[in-house]
């Protein structure tokens, strides 16, 4: 009759806005509510009970915990179309961190190479060197420009041209100072390996 789960009544009844008396019959305990009290008193936006017996309140509580839980897990799809541009912003970030870790290990490597004895073609592990730290430069860079636009994001105020030049095109700059940082090492282990 009320089109409310039979919990929302018995909250109702509880916090007084029904008439109701409590019968012991053959069947147990049987809640009599008297008719009037259900027409007279029937609220629209009264705080309701689901079927799990958690207040609405709390289960609304329950299900952001959830959402962030999700989100943080990486199993959030986006909603909207400023979540997605958040989350590809995450994700090239994670990207450009990932070039910087790398970029860092062929640095090291061309550190390690200078302890070689009697080397050969000494200018192309100092190549790969200034190629690789240049090229870190630039990944940082890229790293920054995500950050900031992240703080940005609501305005997203970039133009085309400096997008290209702080991101994008440090990023393909990066890559292209690795590539050939790597190929100078490699060389230079070559001759002298």
């Amino acid at each position: 009759m009320l089109g409310c789960h039979p919990n929302t009544v018995r909250s109702r009844v509880k916090a007084g806005m029904y008439r109701a008396e409590k019968f012991h019959t053959e069947n147990g305990p049987t809640w009599m509510i008297e008719r009037g009290s259900l027409i007279n008193n029937a609220p629209t936006s009264a705080r309701q009970q689901a079927v799990s017996g958690v207040p609405v309140a709390h289960q609304v509580a329950i299900q952001e915990l959830a959402k962030a839980i999700v989100r943080e897990a990486g199993l959030h799809q986006p909603s909207g179309p400023g979540e997605a541009w958040i989350e590809g912003e995450k994700l090239e970030h994670e990207t450009a961190k990932t070039q910087t870790v790398i970029t860092t290990t062929l640095l090291g490597a061309s550190g390690a190479a200078w302890f070689i004895q009697d080397p050969k073609h000494v200018w192309l592990l100092g190549l790969a060197l200034v190629l690789g730290i240049t090229s870190l430069g630039f990944a940082l860079n890229h790293m920054n420009a995500i950050a900031t636009d992240l703080r940005r994001q609501p305005d997203r105020t970039w133009s085309a041209w400096r997008r290209f030049l702080l991101r994008d095109g440090a990023t393909l700059l990066s890559a292209a100072l690795f590539t050939v940082a790597t190929f100078c090492l490699s060389v230079y282990l070559i001759f002298n390996i």
